[in-house]
Formats: C-alpha cells, structure tokens, sequence
C-alpha cells in the first residue's frame, strides 16, 4: 500500500511537471491578470457591503435632537435688480434655523435694490438682518470690498457667502431641529 501511494505521487508530480513545461508566458501573464481582477473584484464587494452597513444608517438620535447649533451670519453681495432676485431673498427670510442673520452689503447709495431690502425687512420684523452700504477696500475684487464692512459686523462664527441668484432651501437647517 506504501508502494501505491508512493507511485501516485511520482505520477503526479510527473504530470504537474509536464503541465508546467507547458504552460508558456502568455498563459502565466493570462493567470495573474485574472488573478488580479479577481482580487480587485472581492475587494469592491467587500467594500459594498461594508458601506451599506456602516454608510446607510440613519444618524443617532442624539444628533438629531442636538439643541445648541451655531450661529450662521449669511452675507449677499447685491447690485442691481435680478428677474428673481425678491423670491431668491425671500427664501433666506423663511429658513427653518434657530440663529442666523442676513447681512445685505450693497455698493452704492443709489442702488434699487435697497428699497427692495428695505421692505423685505418690513415683511419679516423676527428676521434679524442688517443693510450695509459702500464697501472698503481690502484688495483688488470688488465684491470682497463690498463684503468686509457687513463681514466685520457678523455676530456668527460660521459666515455663508451667496450671491444674489442663490435660493436658500428650507429643508438644509432640519438636520438640527427636533
């Protein structure tokens, strides 16, 4: 029985070698490329799944009854009159966020636009939100120029920068509401 087994393993290490004298180079290339595809393949599945276990959870309930939020000054530079500009201003007055203010930096005395704030401040009297006309000049663009006097008097450590275009959605700031 020692014997049979013996001659066994001669026969398969004699085939396996003459398997191996036949295989050429493009076969071994052929065999570690797939090699490679299958490992870089297992290794997106790992990850899928990993993501959708950890990734696609809904948020801790801690995060979503978080009571103390920062303050957010909102600074928009405004010149002229937009086709949309009074329904983009009024979204920023209607936002669902306990502490913010709106900082209107206009560049000059004339501008229609400051009637427009004006009586937008009349409309929403709980918004906090301040006019501020006339820039100064800190460099060479001029709508920084204009922001730095309503940058200067932001109350808020976080300072959200948009443009007259920009409508502010309502539903961004209820992350942190209860």
């Amino acid at each position: 029985q020692g014997r049979w087994r013996k001659g066994l393993w001669v026969v398969y290490r004699r085939k396996m070698a003459d398997w191996m004298m036949s295989v050429g180079a493009a076969d071994v290339v052929a065999a570690l490329i797939l090699g490679c595809f299958c490992v870089i393949w297992f290794t997106h599945i790992i990850a899928l799944f990993y993501g959708r276990i950890k990734l696609h959870r809904a948020p801790p309930q801690a995060f979503l009854i978080k009571t103390e939020v920062p303050g957010v000054s909102i600074l928009k530079p405004l010149t002229g009159m937009d086709p949309n500009l009074r329904s983009n201003l009024e979204t920023f007055f209607k936002l669902d966020y306990p502490k913010f203010e709106i900082l209107f930096c206009v560049q000059d005395n004339g501008d229609p636009v400051i009637d427009l704030l004006e009586q937008l401040k009349k409309e929403f009297p709980s918004v906090p939100c301040q006019i501020f006309v006339g820039g100064e000049r800190v460099g060479i663009n001029p709508k920084i120029n204009n922001l730095m006097p309503g940058y200067q008097a932001s109350q808020f450590p976080l300072i959200w920068v948009c443009d007259s275009g920009i409508r502010g959605m309502r539903t961004i700031p209820n992350l942190y509401r209860n």
